[in-house]
């Protein structure tokens, strides 16, 4: 599933992720609690994790990727199973969220300089 939507404020766009993460398992919203963790990368804040928790262990997630506008639904298995493309979104710089759970700044060490043997 590949959709266009605007999801301007933080409610919207959290209602909306766990409507559809809900919706897939066919779960009540109200028995299920979504944990948002932010994602940072280089120390700035680049999306949201979020994860439904319900009954019976079930867990699915959504990752916000705030730079391409996206997000992405995963389920309990980890299969992708819907991409949206957000036409308006929260400012992710303005979020009130807890520092990283998630960083990623993948920078790797250089790698020792090696000299050829002669």
């Amino acid at each position: 599933m590949s959709l266009a939507l605007a999801l301007p404020t933080w409610d919207e766009l959290r209602d909306h992720v766990q409507r559809t993460l809900c919706g897939r398992d066919q779960i009540d919203p109200n028995q299920t609690s979504l944990i948002e963790s932010s994602i940072h990368r280089l120390g700035r804040p680049c999306g949201v994790l979020f994860r439904a928790r319900g009954p019976r262990l079930l867990q699915t997630h959504a990752i916000w990727a705030a730079e391409e506008s996206r997000l992405l639904f995963y389920d309990s298995r980890g299969a992708r199973f819907a991409d949206v493309h957000l036409t308006d979104a929260p400012d992710i710089l303005k979020s009130h969220l807890p520092l990283p759970a998630i960083a990623a700044d993948y920078v790797t060490a250089p790698s020792p300089d090696t000299r050829a043997l002669s």
